[in-house]
């Protein structure tokens, strides 16, 4: 993993080269309505999110989104090919841990009107000349966030220097937010062509179940490659652990045996006493 040239960075995602994720690497999408500001950047649109909080969970560890930027074309590959745009949404550790990069592709052929497409064309049509900014109110992140199998893996920081590592997830070309050929002709008119380093080397995991939706009671465990320096956390939720006690026939068993032995025990030391 080497090499930015101040470009950010992607990698090449083939399904087959991906290994299972056999630990469960668990996304809660948790977001709250908040209020968007977007500014045009020249090689992308970038949206900030005021106001948010640390509702969001990867692998029992909360994060709030703070930044989500347009880029076009893709910064990631699939199969060799890249995506008409792509969204990232940064989003910041509640502790100190690696931020968070959520990767959604963008596709053409879309209705003319969607929760995604709106908000880019809205965002184009108010900010179409560089440094120029707009607010959109009442937004909810959580309307972008595909509920399909993804991809992990950790990379370089889109959203700092080069030597910073960052946690990725990255949705399939397959499931791609669809916006129609207008609103993609529109990106293209306000936001020029990304460069991006296609990174060689990198590790990536499948997780087939996709976003969790559950909000409490699950034993989350950190899903990192074979051989990496950082140590399989396993997260435990407050739910009470079921013992063999719990069980009423164990119960009824154990209570059975008492009163046998408590009878027996009478039993013989009435026969002592007649003896």
């Amino acid at each position: 993993m080497a090499g930015c040239d101040n470009y950010p960075s992607g990698i090449d995602i083939i399904h087959a080269n991906a290994s299972a994720c056999s630990l469960r690497c668990n996304y809660q999408p948790i977001y709250k309505a908040t209020t968007v500001t977007c500014e045009n950047k020249g090689s992308y649109m970038e949206f900030s999110f005021i106001n948010n909080s640390y509702t969001t969970i990867y692998n029992g560890n909360s994060y709030k989104a703070s930044k989500m930027r347009l880029y076009q074309p893709s910064l990631h590959k699939y199969n060799g090919d890249k995506m008409p745009a792509e969204l990232v949404i940064q989003h910041d550790p509640e502790t100190g841990r690696k931020e968070l990069n959520i990767c959604i592709p963008v596709d053409r052929g879309g209705p003319t009107s969607t929760i995604a497409g709106d908000l880019i064309s809205k965002s184009c049509t108010l900010t179409n000349s560089v440094n120029s900014e707009a607010t959109i109110a009442n937004f909810t992140i959580s309307s972008l966030i595909p509920h399909a199998p993804f991809y992990t893996y950790i990379g370089e920081n889109t959203y700092s220097s080069c030597d910073t590592a960052a946690d990725f997830i990255v949705f399939d070309d397959k499931d791609a937010i669809k916006i129609s050929n207008a609103i993609l002709k529109s990106i293209k008119n306000v936001i020029t062509k990304t460069k991006s380093n296609i990174l060689a080397g990198v590790l990536y995991y499948y997780n087939k179940d996709g976003p969790n939706t559950a909000t409490s009671g699950e034993i989350y465990i950190d899903c990192q490659p074979t051989g990496m320096s950082e140590e399989v956390s396993t997260y435990y939720s407050d739910k009470k652990s079921k013992t063999i006690f719990d069980n009423k026939t164990v119960i009824l068993i154990l209570v059975f045996l008492f009163v046998s032995i408590l009878i027996a025990l009478l039993f013989y030391a009435v026969n002592k006493m007649f003896v």
